[in-house]
């Protein structure tokens, strides 16, 4: 159960550095024009490009290398999975002779986990710099011009909220169960079994109670968990900010026009 640990999506990280200290709407905004960016790079320049910049991001967050590299190491099966699909699936010249292996399916390969990695950094540089109630807020100051359409952007803002809350809440329920997980090793095969389903009905129970009160607190028209009303931290110059969209926009645009 531990290995939730290593997962950086949907955990905060605190600190107050540069990419902490950037407003939470930017930083929205910034990280999902590079995610769908580095989906659409054709090549081998731009993805290189894109990891330089991304690594550069990474760097001004001031987070130790290990979180980084423990939170891609979450998705290695699923790296690993999409690899051997395209081995085995993708036409082309064979790879050393084997006629079920592609040497195009591993280039294909290899660059779709080269750009897979680049969004978990990403997206994982956005959860680690920005707490869950100051993003759901910045989503919906940026969706705030739909209201006009009669669109309820507060309520998608408490979901999206109720959403980022999930992964932090498992995570506390799962690291309680540890200790019982942990005597059911020594147990024999249908103890474990029995041990395993009790484990995983508390899991649903407790989860389900948590969901119970949280229906209840929006019933009420209360919020689950306070939207961010004021930074923490000391925000950065507003000339600093402006460089830095600037910097990143800038890149963006350019690898879009030498497409």
């Amino acid at each position: 159960m531990a290995f939730l640990d290593d997962l950086t999506l949907g955990r905060y990280h605190p600190g107050d550095s540069l990419m902490h200290r950037l407003d939470p709407r930017l930083k929205l905004v910034m990280v999902s024009v590079l995610i769908v960016t580095v989906f659409s790079a054709p090549g081998f320049v731009q993805l290189s490009v894109l990891s330089v910049l991304t690594l550069a991001l990474m760097a001004l967050s001031a987070i130790a290398p290990t979180v980084w590299w423990r939170g891609l190491w979450f998705f290695r099966w699923f790296f690993l999975f999409t690899l051997v699909l395209h081995l085995l699936f993708t036409p082309g010249h064979t790879l050393l002779g084997i006629e079920f292996l592609s040497q195009d399916g591993l280039n294909t390969g290899l660059t779709v986990i080269w750009s897979l990695c680049l969004a978990v950094c990403l997206a994982s540089l956005l959860s680690l710099t920005v707490e869950a109630s100051c993003l759901a807020r910045a989503g919906v100051d940026l969706l705030r011009p739909l209201t006009r359409f009669g669109i309820p952007v507060e309520r998608w803002g408490a979901f999206f909220l109720l959403i980022l809350n999930f992964l932090p809440l498992l995570r506390q329920e799962l690291n309680t169960l540890v200790p019982q997980a942990r005597a059911l090793a020594c147990a024999g095969f249908r103890r474990r079994l029995d041990g395993l389903g009790d484990l995983l009905s508390t899991l649903l129970f407790r989860l389900c109670d948590h969901a119970d009160k949280w229906a209840l607190q929006m019933a009420r028209g209360e919020s689950v968990q306070p939207l961010c009303s004021a930074a923490k931290l000391e925000p950065l110059p507003v000339y600093v900010q402006v460089v830095v969209s600037c910097g990143v926009f800038g890149v963006v645009g350019g690898l879009w026009l030498w497409r």
